[in-house]
This record gives C-alpha cells, sequence and structure tokens, in this order.
C-alpha cells in the first residue's frame, strides 16, 4: 500500500486490533484521547465501537466528572450497576449512556422531555447544570426540571449524577 492509497474511507470503522491498543491506553498522537485523563480512562472504559469513543471524550470532562457521573456510568457498563428508567421517554433519551447524561444534548433533550420545556428554556436549564452560580432564570429553570423529576419520584436515578448546584438541592430539601 502506498500513501497514495490512504484514504478515509479505507480505514476500517470499527478495527479490534485499534480497539485493543487504545484499551491499553496506547492514545499517545491521538487526537482527543492522547490527555493523562483520557489515557487513564481508556481501560477503564473499555471503548469497542466509535460511540464508545464519543462517550470516553465527553466524559472526561469537568461537568461529568464534578458531577459524578463517571463511576455511575462505568459500574453501568459493567454490569454491576442496575439501569432504570423512570419513564420510557426518558430511556429514550438517556438509553445509549446506559441511564447517564453523559452529554450536554441529553441534558437539553432531557429538561424537553421530562418538563415539556421549549429548546430555549432547556438550553438555560444545561447552562444551569454547568454553573457555579445561578442567576435568576437558571434557578428557575432548574428548580422547574427537578421538580419534575422529583414528580417522577426517581431523581436520585436520573439526575442524582448531574452537577445540581447546592442552592438548588437545598431547596429541594
Amino acid at each position: 500500500m502506498t500513501f497514495s492509497d490512504l484514504c478515509m474511507q479505507a480505514i476500517p470503522k470499527e478495527d479490534s486490533a485499534t480497539y485493543d491498543m487504545l484499551c491499553q491506553a496506547d492514545s499517545v498522537g491521538v487526537f482527543q484521547i492522547e490527555s493523562r485523563a483520557q489515557m487513564a480512562m481508556l481501560p477503564r472504559l473499555k471503548p469497542r465501537c466509535f460511540y464508545d469513543l464519543d462517550i470516553e471524550i465527553a466524559i472526561v470532562r469537568p461537568g461529568p466528572i464534578q458531577g459524578g457521573m463517571v463511576h455511575p456510568y462505568l459500574k453501568r457498563r459493567q454490569g454491576l450497576e442496575q439501569v432504570s428508567y423512570p419513564h420510557p421517554e426518558i430511556k429514550a433519551v438517556l438509553e445509549r449512556t446506559l441511564g447517564i447524561p453523559v452529554f450536554q444534548e441529553q441534558v437539553i433533550r432531557l429538561a424537553m422531555v421530562a418538563a415539556g420545556f421549549e429548546t430555549e428554556e432547556a438550553e438555560v436549564t444545561q447552562r444551569a447544570s454547568t454553573s457555579t452560580e445561578l442567576n435568576e432564570q437558571q434557578a428557575s429553570s432548574m428548580m422547574k426540571m427537578l421538580e419534575v423529576l422529583e414528580d417522577l419520584d426517581d431523581v436520585q436515578n436520573v439526575y442524582s449524577n448531574a452537577d445540581i448546584p447546592d442552592e438548588i438541592l437545598a431547596l429541594l430539601g
């Protein structure tokens, strides 16, 4: 094979040897997964497909780490923790990430599906979930979202791993 034979379409999408290498944290020079934090996660997550790498990149971020989403996701992935959903519509949003909101888009979709938010209010809620200080609009949206989840009687299962500001949790009592 010559250099001119190489093209993106010729690279196998699910090359098991590549994933074996990544599971051993051999990712120096691989964009997005070469940091020490990413390399430390690779053997724990054990990616076997491209979507696993999406999750890897998304979960090794301040929001998911500070929000306590990493360990529950890994436990569910390893079969050590049961995956459950309070409602079928929430399952549709969180199923690919085993019931853990890993991606910012999932938080937005969760707000739209569970709380009936319009896109703008859902985006405010997503920003609130990663903020340390909330403005009035963010606090109101977050409270509304958590009240809906509390009504579903499963705040602990769905959103307990998100980075919910202490001031909102105190209001819920």
